[in-house]
């Protein structure tokens, strides 16, 4: 279950970035390399700061609620980058891509590793809830993109 919640998790999220990052630059808010890679230093910043307070937050409540803290941000991040387009979206979008993304490095290996403590096939099922989870994140932009060409 934990693995295709996170495989449906990553179907709505990843194609984000690359979407937002085309609809800017076609609509003439931002320029291609600047900008994407504003949109990947802020993600990659304010990860390193969710993934601590997601250990701090494990350590005082459990693992659930720091993954459910992870999929509240989903939701919010995608209305947010359909109602603020270039420049003025990139902090708050990313930030949001940020929070997911420190917290489910915390939350997922510590839920694999209790689920399965005592089996000996802790590394199989992180290995199996990734693959499942890389699935739905390979499929995110083909799926988005097919979306976004779609006429209105």
């Amino acid at each position: 279950m934990l693995a295709l919640a996170l495989a449906a998790f990553h179907l709505g999220n990843a194609a984000i970035v690359p979407l937002y990052g085309l609809a800017a630059v076609a609509g003439g808010h931002a320029k291609g390399p600047s900008f994407v890679a504003t949109t990947i230093v802020v993600a990659q910043a304010v990860m390193v700061l969710a993934s601590i307070a997601g250990m701090h937050a494990a350590e005082q409540r459990n693992y659930w609620t720091v993954l459910l803290l992870s999929f509240l941000a989903l939701p919010v991040r995608g209305l947010l980058a359909f109602l603020l387009s270039g420049w003025w979206g990139v902090l708050p979008v990313q930030i949001l891509d940020g929070i997911g993304a420190g917290l489910q490095s915390v939350a997922v290996p510590g839920m694999v590793a209790r689920s399965l403590n005592g089996t000996g096939r802790v590394n199989l099922g992180q290995g199996a809830v990734i693959t499942i989870q890389g699935i739905g994140a390979s499929l995110s932009p083909a799926l988005g993109g097919w979306i976004a060409q779609r006429p209105s």
